[in-house]
């Protein structure tokens, strides 16, 4: 009886020494930090960076393309720290930015060479047209009456490029001069423009040139949507006329 007490004495011992090393050990292992914690995610950081490197590539490649082309048009423009002759290359952008940048900073010479591709007509359309809105309308009178005298393909957008040209009495009453009495040989398109011009203009030359029109002219060459559009023309000059008697009553 002795012995078998003391045999259950050394079990249960036993038994609780095994009890007390093990919630030892889970309790250290509870503690320390565990190694997916500890280092980071070597993919994840590779993405960041990667992704960070790519918005930056992307951003400086832009801004290098912007200089890029700011300087391919002032070294065209620049040569031993005097102006170029402008002469044009196969880049449509940039062609027409050193009509632009000319216009405002070219030298005399540089500045007829602008009047001058306005009135060839060997010249692409789109070059002609950026000529002629950017150049000079005070100096270059006679390129601009040329063009608006003779059959030219460009006629009828100068017109319209000249409603928003701010210029001077003397300029604008020689160029409504030589607009109107291009009216009889003009094409329908350019007929209209010219309508159009003096409507925006407020001017009584309207009411002639659309009398001469219906009267002497005929509306022949003229298709659907055109005698529409000087339709539209003339109701709009009437209302502006209504509105301008309803100002002075």
């Amino acid at each position: 009886m002795e012995n078998l007490k003391k045999q259950h004495s050394k079990v249960f011992g036993f038994v609780l020494l095994i009890v007390l090393f093990t919630g030892s050990w889970i309790y250290y292992a509870a503690s320390k930090p565990s190694i997916n914690q500890t280092i980071p995610d070597s993919n994840s950081a590779l993405d960041k960076s990667q992704g960070i490197v790519t918005e930056k590539g992307i951003t400086s490649h832009q801004k290098a393309d912007k200089r890029a082309h700011v300087q391919t048009v002032s070294n065209n423009m620049h040569t031993s720290g005097s102006m170029a002759p402008l002469e044009l290359g196969s880049d449509f952008k940039t062609n027409i930015d050193k009509i632009k940048i000319v216009s405002k900073y070219g030298t005399p010479e540089q500045k007829d060479t602008i009047a001058s591709y306005a009135a060839d007509t060997n010249k692409e359309i789109a070059i002609r047209l950026a000529a002629v809105e950017n150049m000079d309308w005070e100096k270059y009178r006679e390129p601009l009456v040329n063009i608006i005298r003779s059959n030219d393909e460009v006629i009828a957008a100068t017109i319209y490029i000249a409603s928003a040209k701010e210029l001077s009495e003397e300029t604008r009453g020689v160029f409504n001069e030589a607009v109107y009495s291009s009216f009889s040989q003009a094409t329908p398109n350019t007929q209209i423009a010219i309508l159009n011009y003096f409507l925006e203009q407020h001017s009584d030359l309207f009411d002639t040139l659309y009398t001469q029109l219906y009267t002497k002219l005929s509306f022949d060459g003229y298709s659907e949507e055109e005698k529409e559009d000087v339709v539209r023309l003339l109701k709009q000059r009437k209302q502006d006329q209504d509105i301008i008697g309803e100002t002075h009553i």
